[in-house]
């Protein structure tokens, strides 16, 4: 009972929150390509699962890492291989690219 209230309440939080837009082309040659290709063949490397989409954990993390700072984004950004803009782009893409 007492979580309906809570799920209402908690749209408030994100009032007023914009989507940073996202311009750009992507070169998945190169050095993104092999970053991109580094982190999925890593995933599947040390992942017990036996069907995990990277491109799912890549989107999660891309979520995640906008939100960090420091530390933990440049760790995050090691781990995924790309810089945060050059992932905002790449999933920017990624979004436009869908039907």
């Amino acid at each position: 009972m007492l979580v309906l209230p809570l799920m209402f309440t908690g749209c408030e939080i994100i009032a007023g929150i914009k989507a940073r837009s996202v311009s750009g082309s992507v070169d998945l040659t190169g050095d993104s390509l092999k970053g991109i290709t580094s982190f999925a063949v890593a995933l599947f490397q040390n992942s017990f699962y036996s069907m995990i989409s990277p491109l799912s954990v890549l989107c999660a993390l891309a979520v995640t890492a906008n939100g960090a700072q420091g530390e933990t984004l440049a760790q995050m950004e090691d781990t995924i291989n790309l810089s945060m803009p050059e992932l905002n782009t790449y999933m920017g893409a990624f979004r436009k690219g869908l039907p």
